[in-house]
């Protein structure tokens, strides 16, 4: 059986619990093999969108577990829901959307849920709107979030903060893991779904919409190429056609700032936060309306938020562009 593990933080952190479940594979079940592609910071949001790349990236894989409930976009959702009772049902679109592109490909789908220490797992809307899902697509999955905090090891010694696990934290989450994992290669693969998702959550690369030189960002199994924008420049694409724009994914880091965005609407992001001490993919979720075209310039002008850690960089802007959400008119 090969296994791909799409994760955020949980799966991306050096020590996780991905290299132990390697070393049981290699002791159990020397025949299977494990990749993994972490994406900390990433929200379920993005991920529906452009989880296809990712899946034609690892095509040959039989298996898809999905580690996405442990994210800190939760309370992006429930920041959504608070305003739009309706979220509740795009958001359950978006986790089965998930499910069908890897349903799609021929391979078996299972989620493994994480825990927090700041979720109260009695009444959490996530891990409700992920069993659902589960349920009604007959799909396993692994409810460590509540399972862990029943039992009487206190959280201190499982979790090094809210949500990473310590040392003896991810050798519990490996064994979990491989048990999950050994049930599912018992049973028979589910049949290709024809056709494409039906929930039409897609995207386009602005390395394949540009002709500039396009440069390349790879972390933790995820590879990308993206097209560079210094402060004060910009760039402008065509689409194929007019289409419905949901959002996007960026490189930041140190030298990041403020974005402006211009459809046939036009819309301002601040691609800098006290994280940006270090470069990762942050992704940016919005309607930004109807439109056959896009032009992203960047400020020149310094960011103001203190970073977590270090000093800010006070040269030149920059950032990366690799994804534009879309959806069908």
């Amino acid at each position: 059986m090969r296994v791909l593990i799409i994760g955020f933080s949980v799966t991306e952190m050096p020590g996780s619990y991905v290299p132990r479940l390697q070393r049981l594979l290699d002791q159990r079940a020397p025949s299977w093999s494990l990749t993994f592609c972490g994406l900390g910071g990433v929200t379920i949001e993005a991920l529906s969108y452009f989880v296809d790349q990712i899946l034609d990236e690892y095509a040959e894989c039989d298996h898809i577990c999905y580690e996405v409930a442990s994210g800190n976009g939760r309370y992006i959702y429930q920041g959504k829901l608070n305003k739009s009772s309706d979220f509740e049902q795009a958001l359950w679109s978006m986790i089965e959307a998930l499910v069908l592109k890897a349903k799609r490909r021929n391979a078996s789908v299972s989620f493994i849920n994480f825990p927090r220490q700041d979720v109260l797992y009695s009444d959490d809307f996530l891990e409700r709107i992920i069993r659902e899902v589960c349920i009604i697509h007959h799909l396993p999955a692994l409810e460590l979030s509540r399972e862990l905090f029943e039992l009487s090891i206190p959280p201190e010694d499982f979790l090094l903060d809210s949500v990473h696990p310590t040392p003896l934290g991810a050798e519990f989450y490996a064994e979990k893991v491989y048990y999950l994992l050994e049930q599912i290669a018992n049973q028979s693969r589910p049949p290709a779904l024809p056709g494409q998702s039906a929930s039409g959550l897609g995207y386009l690369s602005f390395a394949d919409l540009s002709q500039a030189e396009n440069k390349r960002f790879e972390r933790r199994g995820f590879s990308a190429p993206y097209i560079e924008i210094k402060g004060g420049g910009n760039i402008e694409v065509n689409l194929p056609e007019p289409m419905l724009i949901k959002g996007l994914s960026a490189i930041v880091g140190p030298k990041s700032g403020i974005i402006n965005v211009y459809t046939e609407n036009y819309n301002s992001f601040n691609l800098y936060d006290e994280y940006c001490y270090y470069e990762r993919m942050m992704t940016i979720n919005e309607d930004m309306g109807v439109s056959g075209w896009v032009k992203i310039e960047l400020s020149e002008d310094l960011p103001t938020i203190p970073l977590l850690k270090g000093e800010p960089d006070l040269g030149e802007r920059s950032i990366g562009l690799i994804h534009l959400y879309t959806e069908p008119v």
